[in-house]
């Protein structure tokens, strides 16, 4: 399971291609890996560290799906599909959502999110998109998403206590700050 968060440009209501080149150019700043030249990215996270081996720690990574930032297609947006929250997930997904001038829409009740360089009259004309809101930090950014990402975090405890029959006790879910699963 995971928090979705979109990223998607749009002019005039439709969806269109956004600036590839500053994206490229960010994710190189950003140290992102290609993983299969199918437009699948790892992007290391600077406040979050991973353990995959009991006693071993590593950069947490998350993967974003942006078929088209390399190469000659159309690029219109990327998806992340996020198992942690933090500042510096936060930060990543704000600073590409600017270089892009990308609207962030999340899998959640949080309002599209807009950055500085997106013009709300580009929306389309439809509720959803009527309730925007502006962002211009990426500190905004993760104040708006926070409080729908413990949501989330809610959720997939419930659910996974229906799936196992177990329920976890409130110490062991995510608490305010840094979230992970």
């Amino acid at each position: 399971m995971s928090f979705d968060v979109f990223l998607m440009h749009f002019d005039r209501g439709q969806r269109t291609g956004a600036d590839r080149a500053a994206v490229a150019r960010l994710f190189r700043e950003l140290g992102a890996n290609a993983l299969d030249g199918e437009g699948v990215y790892e992007v290391p996270i600077d406040d979050l560290r991973a353990s995959r081996r009991a006693g071993e720690q590593e950069q947490y990574c998350i993967q974003i799906n942006a078929d088209g930032v390399e190469g000659n297609e159309e690029f219109t947006g990327c998806a992340m599909f996020l198992r942690a929250f933090s500042p510096g997930v936060a930060r990543v997904v704000y600073r590409i959502a600017e270089a892009g001038g990308l609207t962030i829409v999340s899998a959640s009740d949080a309002p599209a999110l807009l950055p500085p360089g997106v013009d709300p009259a580009d929306l389309p004309d439809e509720a959803y998109f009527v309730r925007h809101r502006r962002v211009t930090s990426a500190e905004e950014l993760y104040g708006a998403l926070t409080d729908e990402y413990d949501q989330y975090c809610g959720w997939r405890d419930w659910a996974l206590s229906q799936a196992t029959g177990a329920i976890p006790p409130p110490a062991a879910r995510p608490g305010p700050g840094a979230h992970s699963e």
